[in-house]
Protein backbone atom coordinates (compact mmCIF):
# COMPACT_ATOMS: atom_id res chain seq x y z
CA UNK A 1 0.00 0.00 0.00
CA UNK A 2 2.56 2.29 0.87
CA UNK A 3 4.43 1.19 -2.47
CA UNK A 4 1.57 2.01 -4.30
CA UNK A 5 1.07 5.31 -2.49
CA UNK A 6 4.23 6.49 -3.57
CA UNK A 7 3.90 5.71 -7.19
CA UNK A 8 0.92 7.79 -7.10
CA UNK A 9 2.97 10.76 -6.05
CA UNK A 10 5.74 10.62 -8.43
CA UNK A 11 3.44 10.39 -11.21
CA UNK A 12 1.36 13.17 -10.13
CA UNK A 13 4.42 15.29 -9.76
CA UNK A 14 5.76 13.91 -13.25
CA UNK A 15 2.28 14.64 -14.67
CA UNK A 16 2.25 18.56 -13.11
CA UNK A 17 5.90 19.23 -14.45
CA UNK A 18 5.01 17.93 -18.07
CA UNK A 19 1.63 20.19 -17.70
CA UNK A 20 3.89 23.29 -16.64
CA UNK A 21 5.95 22.89 -19.67
CA UNK A 22 3.02 22.04 -21.77
CA UNK A 23 1.35 25.78 -20.62
CA UNK A 24 4.86 27.69 -20.88
CA UNK A 25 5.20 26.43 -24.53
CA UNK A 26 1.98 27.51 -25.58
CA UNK A 27 2.67 30.88 -23.80
CA UNK A 28 5.71 31.43 -25.90
CA UNK A 29 3.81 30.36 -29.16
CA UNK A 30 1.06 32.71 -28.34
CA UNK A 31 3.57 35.55 -27.98
CA UNK A 32 6.09 35.01 -31.22
CA UNK A 33 2.69 34.97 -32.93
CA UNK A 34 1.66 38.23 -31.18
CA UNK A 35 5.04 39.44 -31.75
CA UNK A 36 5.48 38.73 -35.19
CA UNK A 37 8.01 37.20 -36.95
CA UNK A 38 11.95 37.93 -35.57
CA UNK A 39 13.52 41.24 -37.24
CA UNK A 40 16.57 40.54 -39.25
CA UNK A 41 19.19 43.49 -37.79
CA UNK A 42 22.17 44.64 -40.52
CA UNK A 43 24.86 43.50 -37.72
CA UNK A 44 23.38 39.87 -38.21
CA UNK A 45 26.00 38.45 -40.82
CA UNK A 46 24.76 37.07 -44.55
CA UNK A 47 23.72 33.46 -44.04
CA UNK A 48 26.42 31.11 -45.46
CA UNK A 49 25.51 29.59 -48.45
CA UNK A 50 25.11 25.64 -48.05
CA UNK A 51 27.83 23.43 -49.94
CA UNK A 52 25.04 21.57 -51.39
CA UNK A 53 22.40 23.75 -53.57
CA UNK A 54 18.67 22.48 -54.48
CA UNK A 55 18.10 21.86 -58.11
CA UNK A 56 14.64 23.42 -57.75
CA UNK A 57 16.41 26.77 -56.65
CA UNK A 58 16.30 29.33 -59.61
CA UNK A 59 19.87 31.64 -59.47
CA UNK A 60 19.63 34.93 -60.77
CA UNK A 61 22.36 36.10 -62.16
CA UNK A 62 23.96 39.48 -61.01
CA UNK A 63 23.06 42.43 -62.97
CA UNK A 64 25.48 43.48 -65.50
CA UNK A 65 27.08 46.96 -65.15
CA UNK A 66 26.55 49.68 -67.45
CA UNK A 67 29.99 50.85 -69.04
CA UNK A 68 30.77 54.18 -68.49
CA UNK A 69 29.71 56.94 -71.16
CA UNK A 70 31.76 57.65 -74.49
CA UNK A 71 32.95 61.65 -74.32
CA UNK A 72 30.70 63.86 -76.64
CA UNK A 73 33.57 64.39 -79.11
CA UNK A 74 33.37 60.59 -79.07
CA UNK A 75 29.76 60.32 -79.74
CA UNK A 76 29.82 63.10 -82.29
CA UNK A 77 32.64 61.24 -84.33
CA UNK A 78 30.86 58.31 -84.38
CA UNK A 79 27.74 60.09 -85.32
CA UNK A 80 29.25 61.94 -88.59
CA UNK A 81 30.76 58.62 -89.99
CA UNK A 82 27.99 56.49 -89.55
CA UNK A 83 25.90 59.19 -91.44
CA UNK A 84 28.51 59.48 -93.98
CA UNK A 85 28.54 55.42 -94.81
CA UNK A 86 24.75 55.66 -94.71
CA UNK A 87 24.05 59.08 -96.21
CA UNK A 88 25.04 59.13 -100.36
CA UNK A 89 27.10 62.02 -101.73
CA UNK A 90 24.85 64.57 -102.70
CA UNK A 91 25.15 66.05 -106.24
CA UNK A 92 26.02 69.50 -106.48
CA UNK A 93 24.05 71.83 -107.39
CA UNK A 94 24.34 72.88 -110.48
CA UNK A 95 24.37 77.00 -111.09
CA UNK A 96 23.36 77.91 -114.22
CA UNK A 97 24.39 81.48 -115.07
CA UNK A 98 22.01 84.06 -115.87
CA UNK A 99 21.32 84.91 -119.43
CA UNK A 100 22.38 88.20 -120.30
CA UNK A 101 21.09 89.80 -123.22
CA UNK A 102 23.41 92.41 -125.01
CA UNK A 103 22.25 94.40 -128.05
CA UNK A 104 23.81 94.54 -130.74
CA UNK A 105 26.68 98.32 -130.77
CA UNK A 106 25.01 100.97 -132.52
CA UNK A 107 26.94 101.50 -135.62
CA UNK A 108 26.41 105.32 -136.64
CA UNK A 109 25.91 105.25 -139.78
CA UNK A 110 26.11 108.18 -141.64
CA UNK A 111 23.48 109.26 -144.14
CA UNK A 112 23.46 108.36 -147.55
CA UNK A 113 25.17 111.77 -149.79
CA UNK A 114 23.53 111.83 -152.64
CA UNK A 115 26.05 113.22 -155.42
CA UNK A 116 25.24 116.03 -157.58
CA UNK A 117 26.34 119.06 -159.16
CA UNK A 118 29.87 120.53 -160.44
CA UNK A 119 31.84 118.92 -157.68
CA UNK A 120 30.52 115.56 -158.87
CA UNK A 121 30.90 115.98 -162.29
CA UNK A 122 34.78 117.05 -162.03
CA UNK A 123 35.25 114.20 -159.24
CA UNK A 124 33.78 111.74 -161.84
CA UNK A 125 36.58 112.68 -164.15
CA UNK A 126 39.22 112.32 -161.33
CA UNK A 127 38.35 109.15 -160.25
CA UNK A 128 35.82 106.97 -162.92
CA UNK A 129 34.37 104.13 -161.29
CA UNK A 130 34.41 105.64 -157.66
CA UNK A 131 33.15 109.12 -158.02
CA UNK A 132 30.41 108.08 -155.43
CA UNK A 133 33.55 107.32 -152.33
CA UNK A 134 35.47 110.17 -153.98
CA UNK A 135 32.61 112.62 -152.92
CA UNK A 136 31.76 110.82 -149.77
CA UNK A 137 35.13 111.20 -148.81
CA UNK A 138 34.94 114.99 -149.39
CA UNK A 139 31.81 115.40 -148.00
CA UNK A 140 32.94 113.71 -145.00
CA UNK A 141 36.19 115.55 -144.89
CA UNK A 142 35.19 119.12 -144.97
CA UNK A 143 31.61 119.58 -146.56
CA UNK A 144 32.99 119.91 -149.85
CA UNK A 145 34.86 123.23 -149.04
CA UNK A 146 38.22 123.58 -151.19
CA UNK A 147 39.11 126.74 -148.44
CA UNK A 148 38.72 124.64 -145.19
CA UNK A 149 41.73 125.50 -142.56
CA UNK A 150 40.49 125.45 -139.12
CA UNK A 151 44.06 125.64 -137.87
CA UNK A 152 44.23 122.05 -136.79
CA UNK A 153 47.11 121.07 -139.31
CA UNK A 154 44.76 119.62 -142.20
CA UNK A 155 43.66 122.22 -145.18
CA UNK A 156 41.54 122.22 -147.96
CA UNK A 157 38.69 119.67 -148.86
CA UNK A 158 40.53 116.53 -149.13
CA UNK A 159 42.25 117.57 -145.25
CA UNK A 160 45.72 117.41 -146.59
CA UNK A 161 48.55 118.01 -143.97
CA UNK A 162 51.61 119.90 -145.54
CA UNK A 163 53.98 116.92 -145.60
CA UNK A 164 51.11 115.08 -147.79
CA UNK A 165 50.19 118.08 -149.70
CA UNK A 166 54.19 118.54 -150.83
CA UNK A 167 55.14 115.02 -151.17
CA UNK A 168 52.52 115.08 -154.31
CA UNK A 169 54.47 118.36 -155.88
CA UNK A 170 51.96 120.78 -153.67
CA UNK A 171 53.37 124.00 -152.88
CA UNK A 172 51.90 126.50 -150.00
CA UNK A 173 48.87 125.28 -148.16
CA UNK A 174 46.54 123.05 -150.02
CA UNK A 175 43.44 125.27 -148.93
CA UNK A 176 44.66 128.28 -151.22
CA UNK A 177 45.09 125.67 -154.47
CA UNK A 178 42.54 125.72 -156.73
CA UNK A 179 39.13 122.83 -156.53
CA UNK A 180 41.12 121.41 -160.14
CA UNK A 181 44.51 121.06 -158.14
CA UNK A 182 43.53 119.33 -155.07
CA UNK A 183 41.63 117.08 -157.27
CA UNK A 184 44.48 116.63 -158.81
CA UNK A 185 46.74 115.78 -155.91
CA UNK A 186 44.55 113.90 -153.97
CA UNK A 187 44.52 111.36 -157.27
CA UNK A 188 48.14 111.34 -157.06
CA UNK A 189 47.85 110.46 -153.77
CA UNK A 190 45.31 107.86 -154.46
CA UNK A 191 47.73 106.14 -156.76
CA UNK A 192 50.25 105.56 -154.67
CA UNK A 193 48.35 105.40 -151.51
CA UNK A 194 45.22 103.86 -152.08
CA UNK A 195 42.39 105.79 -150.10
CA UNK A 196 44.31 104.73 -146.98
CA UNK A 197 45.47 108.24 -146.26
CA UNK A 198 41.42 109.22 -145.53
CA UNK A 199 39.78 107.87 -142.41
CA UNK A 200 36.23 108.53 -143.74
CA UNK A 201 36.61 106.55 -146.68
Amino acid sequence: MQELTRAFKRGARYGLIVALSTVALSVVVAVMAVAGPTPVYAEQPPPVASATLDASVAITPAPAVAPDPLPLDRVFTLAINRWEASEPDAPLPIVVPPVVTHSAPRVSVAPRIVPSGELYERLTAAFPGQADLAYSVVMCESSGNAATNTGNGYYGMWQFDLPTWQSVGGAGLPSEASVDEQIMRARMLFDSRGWSPWECA
